[in-house]
């Protein structure tokens, strides 16, 4: 007898321990979780909260559901509307909405943007194409929101080349270009391009920077600016430079200006490469 009450007393004994480890077990799961929750989503509207960061979107057809999504939906934007129509998503985060003409592509509406709030521009201007929900422009995204909470500064996904770009991409040309969103298809823009008055990118890229030697690229027009770099120039620059994106909506200045940002915003100090 005394023998069953103490292999009773020990199972007991093992039950309770089994309970105690399942219960922290529990615990620590639920810790992890909300760790995770507060990561994903909670800095993401800290950061949102603490930073004037401001979104600028590029829009022409697109029906900016993406805008629905996290981490877009944390953070004040402005709309810069090139399309006809006016049938696209928006919210309480929505600044304005500008319509303006529809010349330039996005690279038009970023430099359009800076001669525009230049002298009120927020610490941290995110650029964004309106056709965010291809994936690869949503991960590049993504990545530099993520770059953002490291380090609250200018932030894009760098292509690094071994020699300066302007000698790495010395003959390039774009002679004619289909846009890669469906949304934005339009037989009508999507042929030949209007030429760069200085062609192929090393004479435009000299025109404008001169021996500036730039290593880096950035792809897809898109990327988070930081007011003292766009500061780096004098609005005239940027009033010069919008001149050879105002006169078409497929010109080929405007593949020359997404590879030459880092030029465009030079010095970059403390740029994040996502």
């Amino acid at each position: 007898m005394y023998i069953l009450k103490s292999v009773n007393r020990i199972i007991k004994s093992v039950n309770l321990n089994w309970i105690i480890v399942m219960m922290v077990f529990v615990f620590v799961l639920c810790l992890m979780f909300n760790a995770y929750y507060y990561t994903v989503e909670t800095m993401v509207s800290e950061l949102s909260d603490t930073q004037n960061i401001v979104m600028v979107i590029a829009r022409y057809k697109e029906d900016l559901a993406w805008l629905k999504n996290e981490p877009y939906n944390q953070f004040k934007h402005i709309i810069y509307n090139k399309g006809k129509n006016k049938d696209f998503y928006t919210n309480k985060n929505t600044l304005e909405i500008v319509d303006i003409p529809n010349v330039g592509k996005c690279d038009h509406t970023y430099i359009y943007d800076i001669i525009r709030r230049y002298d009120t521009l927020s610490d941290i201007t995110l650029f964004l194409p309106g056709s965010m929900d291809i994936d690869f422009k949503d991960e590049n995204a993504k990545r530099i929101i993520k770059a953002l909470k490291r380090n609250q500064n200018s932030a894009m996904v760098i292509a690094h080349y071994d020699e300066p770009i302007a000698d790495a991409m010395a003959d390039f040309e774009m002679d004619v270009w289909e846009t890669s969103s469906d949304a934005n298809k339009d037989k009508k823009v999507d042929a030949e391009t209007e030429r760069s008055k200085y062609r192929p990118f090393a004479k435009w890229y000299k025109h404008h920077f001169g021996e500036l030697k730039i290593y880096d690229t950035s792809y897809y027009g898109v990327m988070a600016v930081s007011k003292s770099h766009i500061c780096n120039r004098a609005k005239s620059f940027y009033e010069n430079l919008i001149t050879e994106l105002d006169t078409s909506p497929n010109p080929e200045v405007g593949h020359f200006f997404e590879r030459a940002w880092v030029a465009i915003f030079h010095p970059m100090d403390g740029l994040i490469s996502a």
